[in-house]
């Protein structure tokens, strides 16, 4: 049986190696890098996050809809990836869409390949993909080379839409 001792030193250990990570990558974003780093202040053994939109806007002294959007560029550049969660009558977390909308799971991806995430947050092609645009403009931070255009126009692009009390 392992004491509550035991399991808080992992998840100190999961957080001190998820802040680390998150610090040595060169993303060229320092509102994205706020972010992840305010990530890694919820982040669980298992390299989970459960922290709302609000919770990191004001960790990050940012606005809700420029978190949202950096939580995008940083799915897309490699560096997290996010599960959609709800809430089922009996307060049971799932990922099936059973109840009302909740919190994402969000995964730091501690163990991606650094070198292709700090390419794409400098908008470079990454060495062995095919997607996106010949000069990969799809994942660029900058309002001028793409992606704030991409998802400012809805807010479908960040996640479905919670669900209302009744």
């Amino acid at each position: 049986m392992i004491d509550k001792t035991q399991k808080h030193r992992a998840r100190r250990v999961a957080s001190d190696e998820a802040h680390a990570w998150a610090r040595s990558l060169q993303l060229n974003n320092p509102v994205g890098k706020s972010v992840l780093r305010a990530l890694t202040l919820y982040v669980n053994g298992d390299g989970s996050c459960f922290v709302s939109i609000d919770q990191l806007a004001e960790d990050t002294d940012l606005s809700p809809d420029t978190v949202r959007r950096r939580l995008v560029w940083l799915e897309q550049i490699g560096a997290i990836v996010r599960l959609p969660q709800w809430l089922d009558g009996n307060g049971r977390r799932n990922s099936e869409a059973r109840g009302k909308r909740t919190t994402d799971d969000i995964r730091l991806l501690i163990e991606a390949n650094i070198e292709e995430i700090e390419r794409r947050a400098k908008g470079q092609e990454p060495e062995n993909s095919s997607s996106g645009g010949p000069d990969g403009t799809d994942i660029s931070p900058s309002s001028l080379r793409g992606l704030n255009e991409a998802v400012e126009t809805t807010a479908e692009n960040v996640s479905p839409p919670l669900a209302l009390d009744c």
